[in-house]
């Protein structure tokens, strides 16, 4: 029985362990794309407004902490928006050099609807997002 509980626990612990490494970083992951781990932050902050005011609502929470709560989330959210528009003109500006170092100019490429990002002009889907862009160039 001994055995068995010090196999048990061993398997448990080398998972643990090994999970942080075996964990998948696809799309939306902050590590790989950083703005959209932002916007994800970000909503998870107008979430946690939302619960607060439900719970303002129910009386759960004093007018006083209710306001300097709602404004510690604002300030945080307002931090984000910064941070992802400063990471977008960053990307947009090393968009910009790539584009210039293969020689093609601003009139070779269009910006994504979606994620604001480069790409070919004609282009079906953007090679970052996967949106659609065929419709958004017919439309404008």
């Amino acid at each position: 029985m001994t055995w068995i509980i010090g196999i048990i626990l061993g398997v448990i612990a080398v998972t643990v362990a090994a999970l942080p490494f075996l964990r998948k970083r696809g799309v939306g992951a902050e590590g790989s794309d950083p703005v959209r781990g932002l916007q994800e932050r970000r909503q998870a902050i107008y979430q946690e407004i939302q619960l607060l005011q439900a719970d303002m609502t129910v009386g759960q929470v004093s007018e006083q902490e209710y306001h300097d709560r709602l404004q510690a989330h604002r300030m945080a959210a307002a931090l984000l928006v910064r941070e992802e528009q400063r990471l977008v003109d960053l990307q947009q500006g090393l968009e910009e050099e790539v584009l210039a170092v293969r020689g093609k100019t601003k009139q070779d490429v269009t910006a994504c609807p979606n994620c604001s990002r480069a790409a070919p002009r004609g282009a079906i889907q953007c090679p970052a997002c996967g949106a659609a862009l065929v419709e958004a160039a017919s439309r404008g």
